[in-house]
């Protein structure tokens, strides 16, 4: 009995085959660069300071902070950002209690 190549004793192998290869790995947003460094509450209109090296940067809610950036929310507690390259969202924790 021949098989359809026409090989009379075809290898065959016992061995599992090959592992799948690994997914690929998606991007991730670089570490914050910034350090919470205060808050100001006007009237529940938030103002957070931070500190970005040497520098302090003064920002509100939407304000883009280098093109790369954007202030989604200030709270007590915490700072969302949008990293806008990989539409990623980060947050900073302001150390405030609720």
């Amino acid at each position: 009995m021949r098989n359809s190549s026409g090989d009379l004793f075809p290898v065959v192998s016992f061995e599992p085959p090959p592992p799948p290869p690994p997914p690929s790995l998606k991007p991730v947003a670089p570490p914050l660069p910034f350090r919470y460094a205060g808050g100001l509450d006007e009237r529940g209109d938030m103002t957070a300071f931070l500190a970005d090296g040497e520098q302090i940067r003064v920002v509100r809610a939407g304000e883009l902070i280098d093109g790369r950036y954007r202030v989604v929310l200030i709270s007590r507690v915490r700072i969302d950002f949008l990293y806008l390259p990989l539409n990623e969202p980060q947050s900073l924790a302001t150390g405030n209690l609720p």
